[in-house]
């Protein structure tokens, strides 16, 4: 499914991240799309764990990164 952009809409893509659970892995994957994230957990998961993960399953597991604002920034670094 591909979304349309309407007149006057802006379209912002947002990052994706996808956490492997293999062998109590761990590893997070931080991409700037879904193919682009897709095709790192499946590098990933072939040249560390010999296996690989399907393209649905790694669509839905996967969750949107948060922008970090400057505030945001500023009042944790201190």
């Amino acid at each position: 499914m591909r979304a349309r952009a309407c007149p006057g809409c802006i379209l912002v893509a947002v990052p994706l991240s996808y956490e492997c659970l293999d062998a109590d892995c761990g590893h997070i994957i931080v991409a700037a799309d879904q193919a682009a994230l897709v095709a790192a957990v499946q590098e990933h998961m072939s040249s560390v764990h010999e296996s690989f993960e399907l393209e649905d399953v790694i669509a839905d597991t996967a969750t949107e990164v948060a922008e970090e604002r400057d505030d945001e920034a500023g009042a944790r670094d201190g």
